[in-house]
């Protein structure tokens, strides 16, 4: 006999459960602003699971049809014009075909399946909404796998942990232009930096955007803050590319 479907309401239980058992916050009961943001896409999340100041949108649909992905595009799109740096992540309780993994991976969207039996599973990571990747040649090869590597936590991963790898690195590169200064705060090599003629006022302040994030994360701060960092991701990033690009 086959196994009855998984309920709407079951489905969101399993959808908060798992976010929850994951470290995350989880809620079906939106904030002001979030409310704004959800009344502006063309299917309200079920929920909102926030972590470090990352937030993902999250879409029971139970199942995978061909309208599924004329639908994803649409809330992508529409998250786009609203320059919301989330990630969407739909919450599956059929089966979902690797041909229609690969395809809502592609969009940068993840798959949670929540299973009858078992705990759910994570088929597919999904890509930080409204970012883009920056252009890499400029840098010297000794430093572009690690600044890959930081910009894909950005995108894939854990946004802040991106950011701050890519402030280390901007850290390293400043000791090496100034020995003496190794070991000191990023905000002392940046201005050691300036008076060496090494940065310029506009890289300066580059550079101050870059540890800004270091300085909020050294110190106690809410999601709302945190959060505040994640918008400026972009921003952030490419910051720090174009300081990299003044001193190597």
């Amino acid at each position: 006999m086959a196994k009855a479907a998984l309920s709407s309401e079951a489905l969101h239980t399993a959808t908060i459960d798992f976010y929850k058992k994951t470290g995350w916050s989880a809620s079906e009961v939106f904030t002001a602003t979030e409310e704004r943001l959800a009344t502006r896409l063309s299917l309200r999340p079920a929920a909102i699971a926030k972590r470090d100041g990352m937030e993902h949108l999250i879409f029971a649909l139970g199942k995978v049809t061909d309208a599924t992905y004329k639908l994803l595009k649409q809330i992508l799109f529409e998250i786009e014009r609203q320059g919301e740096l989330s990630h969407v992540v739909i919450m599956c309780a059929d089966r979902v075909t690797q041909a229609d993994e690969r395809r809502i991976k592609d969009l940068g969207v993840g798959i949670v399946l929540v299973r009858q039996e078992g705990e759910p599973i994570s088929l597919a990571t999904p890509k930080l909404c409204c970012f883009r990747e920056p252009k890499y040649e400029r840098l010297r090869p000794g430093l572009r796998a690690g600044v890959r590597n930081a910009v894909r936590k950005v995108a894939e991963e854990d946004v802040t942990v991106g950011v701050l790898d890519l402030a280390q690195i901007l850290e390293k590169e400043l000791e090496k232009r100034l020995p003496a200064f190794k070991g000191k705060p990023l905000g002392l090599l940046i201005r050691e930096a300036r008076k060496a003629g090494i940065l310029s006022d506009l890289h300066e302040e580059a550079a101050d955007r870059v540890n800004d994030p270091r300085i909020k994360r050294a110190h106690h701060a809410n999601h709302a803050t945190r959060r505040r960092v994640v918008m400026k991701a972009q921003d952030i990033v490419d910051d720090c590319l174009a300081v990299l690009f003044a001193i190597t």
